[in-house]
């Protein structure tokens, strides 16, 4: 039941989010695609896939980004780049999640020949 709730609650907060950036001027479709639809996938790859969707988000929004300003005939240099830069994030975010679950299964291991 209570993940209804948390499901509400994301559909909530991207619909907000989706009328705020068709409030700023943003056609609908594009706004739905690259604003809404992220969110949710986000949401999803999370749940799924645990602390190894974070990893994956960081690319799904330079991806949408990428999308919303190729969609408003928009795309600059300054665009490519801002995108690269939002992708390069879920690369620290994969090395920190390696080095962490190595430390982790380290001290599990260090834990279970303690107690031997």
């Amino acid at each position: 039941m209570m993940g209804n709730k948390k499901l509400y609650v994301l559909l909530f907060i991207s619909l907000l989010i989706t009328v705020l950036v068709i409030a700023d001027g943003t056609p609908t479709p594009v706004a739905l695609v690259t604003v809404a639809l992220p969110i949710l996938a986000g949401y999803w790859l999370i749940v799924r896939f645990g602390n190894l969707g974070l990893v994956f988000v960081p690319i799904l929004w330079a991806l949408a980004f990428l999308a919303r300003e190729f969609l408003m005939g928009t795309v600059t240099q300054e665009t490519l780049r801002a995108a690269g830069l939002k992708a390069f994030g879920s690369v620290i975010l994969a090395v920190a999640y390696i080095a962490l679950g190595r430390k982790g299964k380290n001290r599990e291991e260090e834990a279970i020949n303690a107690g031997q």
